[in-house]
């Protein structure tokens, strides 16, 4: 990890691989700041790991926990209301939402259109039970975490190629 000092000195105070098996393949696909705990980090990379990482952690390894999809995950989103649950958007077509608390998948969203979701978001403000999800097919897909059975809504084709980014009105409510 790298620092830019007041300066504008880019220095090194964090190596993430220390410690780490060196045929672990960490190349990263995404990588997520939590909203609230200033020393932790959420990272996917393509073997299909995402690691959530400490940095206070002093020891041989800063991994606090992973998880493993089967296909590479994309995206990774943190809930701005609850602190224990990150989506993450993968290769695999679907969209996992996970604990921090139990270490697993406890919901799973798969679109009927046959496409990588590569990017999820949720909504900063009404609730941690809506978030959307870019697809490799330009499709935009909303959802809410209470049903995992069907989207709230698709956008068809709101895109022309793959959707890689998405944000929410601040202030907004739909």
């Amino acid at each position: 990890m790298l620092q830019l000092s007041i300066d504008r000195e880019l220095n090194s105070f964090c190596n993430l691989r220390k410690g780490v098996k060196k045929n672990l393949n960490l190349s990263c696909t995404e990588v997520r700041w939590h909203p609230e705990l200033q020393s932790t980090i959420a990272s996917a990379a393509t073997n299909g790991t995402i690691i959530i990482w400490d940095l206070k952690n002093t020891g041989i390894s800063r991994k606090a926990s992973d998880f493993k999809c089967k296909r590479a995950p994309y995206s990774l989103a943190w809930s701005y209301i609850d602190p224990n649950v990150l989506l993450s958007g993968s290769q695999q077509s679907r969209v996992q939402l996970w604990d921090m608390r139990t270490k697993k998948a406890v919901s799973v969203f798969k679109h009927n259109r046959s496409s990588s979701v590569h990017k999820v978001t949720f909504h900063p403000s009404i609730s941690h039970n809506r978030f959307i999800a870019g697809l490799e097919n330009g499709s935009i897909v909303f959802w809410d975490c209470r049903n995992t059975s069907k989207p709230e809504y698709t956008w068809k084709n709101a895109h022309h190629g793959i959707v890689t980014s998405l944000t929410w009105h601040p202030t907004l409510k739909n």
